[in-house]
């Protein structure tokens, strides 16, 4: 059971490490997939995780729920995805 802030940072460095594992192995070629026209391609999917935490670490410091939301349509390699997940990620831990 999670009782403190050092045991969910725990938890959830747990979750994300399998999540960026996985990440990590998305097909070049699959990124701009999407399972139909006008859903979430893959590429958009990890721009939402880097969105969502920073949404997380808002209502934590400022109290209050706002979702900046993620550009799509936007040509990013798997690696400048992961690169931004994780500046992301730092930024959010600060």
């Amino acid at each position: 059971m999670i009782q403190s802030t050092a045991d969910f940072i725990k938890y959830f460095e747990s979750i994300r490490r399998r999540t960026m594992n996985y990440l990590r192995v998305v097909p070049a070629d699959r990124l701009g997939w999407s399972p139909k026209e006008g859903e979430f391609t893959c590429a958009d999917i990890i721009r939402h995780f880097a969105a969502s935490e920073r949404m997380f670490i808002g209502v934590v410091i400022n109290g209050r729920w706002t979702y900046d939301g993620h550009a799509t349509n936007q040509q990013q390699s798997l690696d400048e995805l992961v690169a931004l997940l994780e500046t992301t990620h730092v930024e959010a831990m600060d």
